[in-house]
């Protein structure tokens, strides 16, 4: 019975060192594996870290790239408004020289306004806002001309009537143009704002009918006393502010208004504070 207890204690003790070594194998297996681990976790950190930094790298190029196709989208649009701004003023140029030389002139482009016409104007109400700066009108130029007299056409010539006993005043609107339609009182209208050039010819004369068909032909005509005066319309306080010509209109000094006038125009800009008047409503 003895010898059984010692043969037992014997093989516990057996079992137990073979245990022993097996849990020290296990033991340094778990080891060698967590290193193994620890290094993989590492090593991925410093991939991500990589990847972070690459990513804010190209996070800056990206924004970058953006900043730059702003600022270039910015710099087309401001391009764009030059070209637009100097198409605008160009037109209106070649409208003056056009009209002073007597070429192109058209329904497009020339229009009479009733003198009766100017009063309902000054006194009309509008919803309609005014244009403010140059790329808030329309690609488009025309010139107006309203008179204190009775203008008629006849056979395709336009003459003055002069049948009240006081001075005859011709104003000729060379004008930039904005045209809306405008709800007011549920009813919609259109309405024309211009800015530009005012030409005033004041005229003295014992004739019936003043032929007025072009102006040249009016400062060809030594039998009217004409004098002319130069006026800029809704163009601002920059304008306002300065003296423009007034001299007598004839064909001597023909050359020198329309100099003058074309100065005017080519002064106008993007920067131009712009108030314009209400020329009429349909």
């Amino acid at each position: 019975m003895k010898i059984y207890y010692i043969i037992l204690l014997f093989v516990s003790i057996s079992s137990y060192s073979q245990s022993c070594e097996e849990l020290k194998k296990i033991n340094e297996q778990l080891k060698r594996e967590n290193k193994q681990l620890n290094e993989d976790i590492q090593e991925r950190i410093k991939e991500l870290d990589a990847f972070s930094k690459e990513n804010e790298l190209i996070k800056v190029d990206i924004d970058n790239t953006k900043n730059d196709v702003e600022a270039l989208l910015m710099d087309l649009e401001n391009t764009f408004k030059t070209i637009a701004t100097e198409k605008k003023i160009h037109n209106l140029s070649d409208l003056c020289k056009n009209y002073f030389l007597n070429l192109n002139i058209s329904d497009e482009n020339f229009e009479i306004i009733d003198s009766t016409n100017i009063f309902d104007l000054k006194n009309a109400d509008s919803n309609s806002e005014k244009p403010e700066k140059i790329e808030d009108f329309d690609n488009k130029s025309k010139v107006f001309l309203t008179s204190n007299h009775p203008i008629n056409k006849v056979n395709g010539k336009l003459f003055l009537t002069n049948s009240k006993n006081k001075n005859i005043i011709l104003n000729y609107k060379f004008l930039l143009l904005k045209e809306e339609n405008d709800t007011l009182k549920s009813t919609i209208t259109k309405r024309t704002w211009g800015s530009g050039i005012n030409l005033q010819i004041e005229l003295s004369s014992k004739e019936k009918n003043i032929p007025i068909s072009s102006l040249l032909e009016l400062a060809k005509n030594d039998k009217i006393n004409k004098r002319y005066t130069i006026s800029p319309i809704g163009l601002g306080e920059e304008f306002a502010k300065k003296k423009y010509g007034t001299a007598a209109f004839t064909i001597d000094t023909y050359s020198k208004i329309l100099a003058e006038m074309d100065a005017i125009i080519q002064n106008i800009s993007e920067t131009t504070k712009f108030d314009p008047e209400l020329i009429k409503i349909n």
